[in-house]
């Protein structure tokens, strides 16, 4: 009995730790570029204060979680961006949205989206210039033309 519970434990935590560490590089370094761009990490911004790298709307999650964000306490949602219970919690949401945009699978966006159109969806027109800026940077690229798709492709 006990070789089969050591499999099935392995098989348990070997797929979460896949799943929190299995996207590429692309994926990590547009995520980081979305990040940077909504200002995740400046002290008292909304995606650094909701655990929220991404500055993601999937609602409030049914977990509880609170955040206080310019001396105002909320809970599940600040805004309408989701309030997440970790960072890493925040990391794998956005890396799981960045993968489902590389790979064709989003309602949102099509590969054949540029990044500037990226940019513009994304920011809802809220200095998109900016926020592109800050993706090319960690993507290595200057060309705002480059589509989703060339971009995972490339």
């Amino acid at each position: 009995m006990a070789p089969i519970l050591i499999i099935i434990l392995f098989a348990v935590l070997g797929f979460a730790i896949v799943s929190v560490t299995g996207y590429s590089s692309k994926v990590k370094a547009f995520a980081q570029g979305i990040a940077d761009g909504e200002g995740f990490g400046v002290p008292d911004a909304l995606p650094t204060d909701a655990h929220n790298p991404g500055d993601l709307e999937l609602g409030d999650l049914g977990k509880g979680y609170t955040a206080v964000h310019h001396g105002q306490t909320y809970s599940g949602t600040i805004n309408k961006k989701t309030i997440f219970g970790s960072d890493s919690e925040g990391w794998n949401a956005l890396y799981k949205q960045v993968d489902i945009m590389l790979s064709g699978r989003s309602e949102f966006y099509s590969t054949d989206n540029s990044l500037a159109d990226v940019a513009r969806i994304w920011t809802g027109g809220d200095n998109p210039s900016a926020w592109l800026n800050a993706l090319l940077d960690n993507i290595g690229s200057t060309n705002s033309s480059m589509t989703l798709g060339e971009y995972a492709n490339s």
